[in-house]
């Protein structure tokens, strides 16, 4: 199944180059024939290792795909982490954190990038 995978691949790799116009620089070769497959001497399949990916394998998995994702912040979420901020160290101090943390002075011009920044700026700022 695997080497039927590759034939598809490379015929889709060949076609789009020539889509392209040759940019792509890939070799028109035809695709390997398939290896033959060694007989069992046990009753049913052997189950075959599975192939690690390479390095520049793209469905491969990276190490930006294994770790944790950054959670996702709402607008409201950075207000309440500001409200509670404030409630606990003063709202200059929580004004003063969030233009530090986002470099605007309104939530509503906060972009959403920034969401992130300014509530993990409220948890790491010291407690009193």
């Amino acid at each position: 199944m695997f080497e039927q995978f590759i034939a598809l691949f490379t015929r889709a790799v060949v076609a789009l180059e020539k889509i392209a116009g040759g940019a792509l620089n890939v070799q028109d070769t035809p695709a390997p024939e398939a290896p033959a497959k060694p007989a069992g001497k046990g009753k049913g399949k052997q189950a075959e290792a599975p192939t690690p990916p390479a390095e520049d394998d793209f469905l491969g998995g990276d190490s930006e795909s294994e770790k944790d994702p950054e959670p996702t912040y709402e607008r409201a979420d950075v207000k309440k982490a500001l409200q509670e901020y404030g409630a606990k160290h003063g709202m200059p101090e929580a004004q003063k954190l969030f233009k530090d943390a986002s470099g605007v002075t309104s939530l509503s011009d906060l972009p959403i990038e920034k969401f992130a920044a300014v509530i993990n700026a409220t948890k790491k700022s010291p407690k009193k």
